[in-house]
């Protein structure tokens, strides 16, 4: 997909191959152009249509709509919600006939925020990872970027005390230096360990500095609160080592 066309317009442009798709391609168009009431009327014929189809025409449109909108940053302007739940009920399906396939739960994981936790996301992820291996990069980045943001979570209000689950980030922060270092585009990995190494640096500090832990530290053993730091002066110095 060119960098110069929006999700919208180049699902119009790839995907009027197929008649079936019509109404589909018309509910763009009316979107493209702010004509949502009619952009609307235009989906709910389509998917009142497409629910007869057989799941394979179903997973055919999934496919080609999925893979424009991975290589887009406006997602959003096409997954309205009765979409969405439409290709919910396709993914489900879809991984109910094959749970060896990573796409329908990568999608899911990264399309389908809408009803589902930041848990439930997490281990759809989790589980793409699992199946598609080191060719699911997206999903490697996006997962590494939320357990990113958890730890801003935890440090944002530094140093009066951390906000998150110190136990939590203890048992994730193994697996997260893994998906970190299989990670294959070189710019975005020394981004993401740079991003890292700044919040595993104020969480080092703050333990060994900080006179009033809060209950989640003070709850811990010293010698549990040392093998954290350790866990992390480990992977500062080592793993995270640009």
């Amino acid at each position: 997909m060119s960098k110069n066309h929006t999700a919208l317009q180049a699902i119009i442009i790839h995907m009027n191959t197929n008649e079936n798709w019509h109404d589909f391609i018309s509910y763009c168009q009316q979107l493209e152009a702010g004509l949502r009431k009619l952009a609307f009327k235009h989906l709910e014929t389509f998917i009142s249509n497409a629910k007869k189809w057989e799941l394979k025409e179903q997973q055919e449109f999934a496919i080609m709509l999925f893979t424009i909108l991975d290589t887009s940053n406006e997602k959003n302007e096409v997954l309205t919600f009765p979409l969405n739940r439409f290709l919910i009920d396709i993914l489900y399906r879809w991984i109910e006939k094959d749970p060896s396939d990573s796409r329908p739960f990568r999608w899911m994981g990264l399309y389908m925020g809408s009803g589902n936790t930041d848990e439930d996301l997490e281990q759809l992820i989790q589980k793409t990872i699992q199946l598609g291996g080191d060719t699911e990069q997206e999903a490697m980045i996006h997962l590494v970027s939320y357990y990113i943001s958890s730890l801003e979570f935890g440090t944002h209000e530094f140093p009066s005390g951390y906000c998150g689950d110190l136990n939590e980030c203890k048992e994730k922060l193994p697996y997260m230096i893994q998906l970190i270092e299989r990670i294959r585009d070189e710019n975005i990995k020394e981004q993401i360990i740079w991003q890292t190494q700044e919040q595993l640096d104020l969480i080092l500090d703050w333990l060994k500095n900080t006179q009033n832990p809060v209950d989640a530290v003070r709850l811990w053993e010293k010698e549990q609160i040392q093998e954290f730091e350790n866990m992390i002066f480990y992977y500062l110095k080592n793993s995270l080592d640009c």
